[in-house]
């Protein structure tokens, strides 16, 4: 397991995806991939120092900050 794959289970709990066609899987994936690379590069931009993982959280809980990192896409 690549560092990679090892981030995606930690922050989106991968291994325990109840999907079972495997193309349902490649596509969350994408999107996993999608969102860590979105946040990843949004944390470096603004020089943030929280976890990817803590990051994704407070999006999910403040709509104004999702926003803001939808906006700089």
């Amino acid at each position: 397991m690549d560092a990679k794959n090892g981030l995606l289970d930690v922050v989106f709990s991968e291994d325990e995806c109840k999907i079972l066609s495997e193309n349902g899987h490649k596509t969350l994936n994408s999107f996993r991939k999608l969102a860590l690379l979105i946040h990843k590069r949004f944390i470096s931009e603004h020089q943030k120092k929280s976890t990817v993982k803590a990051h994704l959280l407070s999006c999910l809980l403040n709509e104004t900050l999702l926003a803001q990192i939808c906006k700089n896409l």
